[in-house]
């Protein structure tokens, strides 16, 4: 038998008819669900456009909101004229300024509580933080006895202190007046040697006496992150 008999043995059969009627039904009533957890999470903005601007400006990360269309995705100034009629699914992502990087995306295309979709622009927001403070940060060790484990800490864009990551074996100098002086010390070097705001990957070395201690800090220009 031909192909095409095949074919219209397959149609008249039962079975394999309303399988595939049942299975088209059970996609309708799931892309619905989706649709209306869409529409939940939305419910008091007048539009997605207007939901992806407050998620944007309320955001520090300013993520980027897309929302499927039947198969395709849009995002940004395509929201404007988007038919909610057919949406079923929704992502949330951030591309971060200052940074080459770009978090994951995470999409939803199966019914949701909002609650999930907050957690995921949490994570991305998360992420993008990172991103930036790994990429627009001077990052150091200070070095104090070689036998010890060092200090590790970053200096943040142009802030005048200095975050300390991990003290090592150095937690009894722990306190604002010795993060005073580390921060001083520091800032004086990167002004003088003209480094801050640098893009450049460099390292620099220097060392100061404090006390009866000469600590020496080692220092790397952003994606040295020491994490």
């Amino acid at each position: 038998m031909n192909r095409f008999g095949q074919m219209h043995e397959d149609h008249l059969d039962p079975d394999k008819y309303f399988a595939h009627e049942m299975a088209e039904a059970d996609f309708l009533e799931s892309t619905e669900e989706v649709r209306q957890s869409i529409l939940t999470l939305i419910k008091d903005y007048e539009t997605p456009f207007n939901f992806y601007r407050q998620c944007y400006k309320g955001v520090s990360c300013g993520p980027s909101i897309g929302f499927k269309e039947g198969e395709h995705w849009k995002y940004c100034d395509e929201l404007r004229d988007i038919d909610v009629n057919i949406i079923c699914g929704i992502s949330v992502s951030s591309i971060v300024e200052g940074s080459e990087a770009i978090t994951q995306t995470h999409k939803l295309e199966k019914p949701f509580e909002p609650q999930e979709f907050w957690d995921a622009m949490k994570a991305v927001d998360e992420e993008a933080s990172f991103y930036w403070t790994r990429d627009n940060s001077f990052w150091f060790k200070i070095e104090i006895d070689e036998t010890k484990n060092p200090i590790f800490g970053h200096l943040e864009g142009m802030d005048d202190k200095i975050t300390v990551d991990n003290w090592g074996d150095y937690e009894h100098l722990n306190n604002p007046d010795m993060i005073e002086v580390f921060s001083n010390c520091l800032l004086q070097f990167l002004n003088e040697a003209d480094e801050l705001g640098t893009n450049e990957h460099t390292d620099e070395t220097f060392s100061i006496d404090i006390g009866m201690n000469t600590c020496t800090f080692s220092f790397f220009v952003n994606d040295r992150c020491l994490y």
